[in-house]
């Protein structure tokens, strides 16, 4: 329960996450955070999360097994021990192609996602802060990223860290939700 002047109960503060690589024996359990995390398929439609779930498990399996040297995915856990704790959160980067900039190739941050039970902790913020660092660290000055339209409180999270909308986009997910669409953001990152 929060602090407030009329209730004198504190809450413990949370530890950081500690955000590491991740490891293919993580894979079960990141395909089940992004899965939960981006889709709902309740009632009727139940039957798609388990081969949903394996579809997203074998496709990050790909890319961990790539091992490119610029691309990362991260885990958040929710204490010390590096193998322990379970994970709170994941987020991947890596150079993407672009047809519509002056450069090349950009780093884009994508299916971030923080399992309920650890949301509005920080986790998200940390695995961004991680990203940019990584971004940096390959020799860019800016990041980029997508978010869905009506996901207003990601949304909020970037604008507040610093990204820009820097373009609107129809999203195949549109069709199905009215006045839904993608909106690209990019955030210059500067070296500390």
């Amino acid at each position: 329960m929060p602090f407030s002047s009329t209730n004198h109960c504190h809450t413990t503060p949370q530890k950081q996450p500690l955000i590491r690589n991740a490891k293919i024996s993580d894979v079960s359990e990141l395909a089940e955070t992004i899965v939960s995390s981006f889709y709902d398929y309740s009632g009727i439609l139940s039957w798609l999360y388990p081969l949903l779930q394996f579809t997203v498990g074998e496709d990050l399996r790909y890319r961990l097994r790539s091992n490119s040297a610029l691309y990362r995915c991260l885990v958040a856990t929710t204490n010390g021990d590096r193998n322990k704790y379970p994970i709170a959160g994941t987020v991947e980067i890596a150079l993407k192609a672009s047809f519509w900039s002056s450069e090349p190739q950009y780093p884009y941050i994508s299916n971030l996602a923080v399992k309920n039970a650890y949301r509005r902790q920080g986790v998200a913020r940390q695995l961004l802060t991680k990203c940019e660092q990584i971004a940096r660290s390959w020799g860019y000055d800016t990041i980029e990223l997508h978010v869905l339209s009506h996901n207003h409180s990601a949304k909020q999270l970037y604008l507040n860290i610093g990204y820009q909308i820097i373009k609107k986009e129809t999203h195949w997910n549109g069709f199905l939700k009215s006045n839904s669409y993608r909106l690209l953001l990019r955030k210059k990152i500067f070296s500390n």
